[in-house]
């Protein structure tokens, strides 16, 4: 029988590439943090990242974000409030185009 395979990591905190990991670990759940660490290591051992898996993952980072923000800035304003108009259908594709192409960059 097989038991658990366990080792533990040190982060450099002079090091600022590994301060922020070390940051972006801590503040993830802790089964959470496993399944990261797991998936990055097999991502990096098949020669790249899982689109799906990174597309799961920068959700799961923006939900955990969002939930952070105070609810007064994370509702949206009426437009006529900021002296904003509304977009026209046209602008709205544009818009949604826009931010897709730039989501496809990650990718």
């Amino acid at each position: 029988m097989m038991t658990d395979y366990r080792f533990n990591v040190r982060f450099d905190m002079r090091n600022e590439a590994e301060w922020q990991a070390a940051e972006f670990l801590r503040g993830m759940k802790r089964g959470s943090r496993n399944r990261f660490v797991i998936e990055a290591i097999a991502a990096r051992m098949n020669g790249g990242l899982d689109k799906d898996v990174l597309a799961d993952t920068l959700r799961q980072v923006i939900r955990d974000e969002l939930q952070s923000v105070p609810r007064a800035v994370s509702q949206p304003v009426e437009a006529s409030v900021v002296g904003l108009t509304e977009l026209t259908p046209e602008e709205q594709e544009a818009n949604q185009a826009a931010a897709l192409a730039a989501l496809d960059e990650f990718f």
